[in-house]
């Protein structure tokens, strides 16, 4: 290596470093006024004990046995505006996790999903209880795909399922829809996104059944209107679903510490909003110990079709 490119490297790893340190100095400039007065805060203010309530009260931190403000400040600040979201603008979804709260949820959406079972009620229809939407679920559908295959008709049962993954959606959707058929469309602040199939799925019905009440919600009502607006052999059966036409990005930050917050708007494939609407069943049925009974009456005419 000559000086001269010996040279040019050191030219290079200089410029780099002075790119860093502006754009360093650009971020604590942009944020000083916050991070002053987190500093200022946890390190000046002497009524402490007024902190360690608020602490406290609203993440739930014993800060005097941590004794450190600064490091929990973030959380408190996230948890805070978070509560102020909820109260003023009617947006119950939008929170903090705490540690624990995070690890209840992971377990709870296990427990849940463990639930989820395929069922053939007779040789030509299936049964589906899905009872979220999340990776478990839906691969202990895949396991039945094979054997599903072999039946004319299925009843997919979602009542009490109040959503999860919208990739589950997508995925879960994608086995009875055709390539090209639109999934759903979601509209961020400044742009939209159309979630479109590239392929056929594996599964074709003669009858689809789906079982719906007041808690079918989030992914579950993106799945029925998937269904719903591109198939014509879709039958829903139950109450009005819930309403929940929105959907939350989660993201990890410090401390083990997990936010949430409303980040889009989820319309149908036609366009259309079901947020604090919910879906109108084809078939109002209110007796659960008895719907699956119903469902199977209207796939083999017992109860006259929609259409006579």
């Amino acid at each position: 290596m000559n000086k001269q490119q010996k040279l040019n490297i050191l030219t290079g790893i200089t410029i780099g470093l002075l790119i860093l340190v502006i754009a360093l100095s650009a971020i604590v400039w942009l944020n000083y006024d916050y991070i002053f007065f987190k500093y200022f805060i946890t390190r000046d203010y002497i009524f402490t004990n007024t902190l360690d309530k608020i602490f406290e009260d609203n993440i739930g931190i014993d800060i005097q046995k941590k004794n450190d403000y600064a490091r929990y400040f973030d959380n408190l600040a996230i948890e805070l505006v978070s509560n102020e979201i909820s109260k003023k603008g009617n947006d119950p979804y939008t929170y903090q996790y705490t540690p624990s709260q995070y690890a209840s949820y992971l377990e709870n959406r296990s427990d849940k999903a463990n639930m989820t079972y395929v069922e053939f009620l007779n040789e030509e229809t299936a049964f589906l209880k899905f009872t979220n939407f999340s990776d478990e679920s839906l691969n202990i559908f895949r396991s039945n795909i094979n054997q599903l295959k072999t039946h004319k008709n299925i009843i997919i049962d979602l009542r009490d399922n109040t959503g999860g993954d919208l990739d589950v959606s997508f995925n879960l959707a994608s086995y009875f829809l055709k390539d090209n058929d639109i999934v759903y469309i979601i509209q961020h602040r400044k742009s939209n996104e159309i979630a479109k199939l590239k392929k056929n799925g594996e599964l074709t019905f003669e009858n689809i059944l789906i079982i719906q009440n007041k808690y079918s919600a989030s992914a579950s009502e993106i799945f029925i209107n998937a269904l719903k607006e591109n198939l014509d052999n879709v039958i829903t059966v139950g109450t009005r679903t819930y309403g929940k036409g929105i959907g939350q990005t989660t993201y990890s930050i410090k401390n083990g510490y997990y936010v949430k917050a409303t980040t889009f708007l989820v319309l149908t494939p036609n366009g259309n909003s079901i947020h604090k609407i919910g879906i109108i069943p084809d078939y109002e049925y209110t007796d659960d110990a008895t719907i699956i009974g119903y469902c199977l009456s209207i796939i083999d005419g017992s109860i006259p079709s929609l259409n006579q």
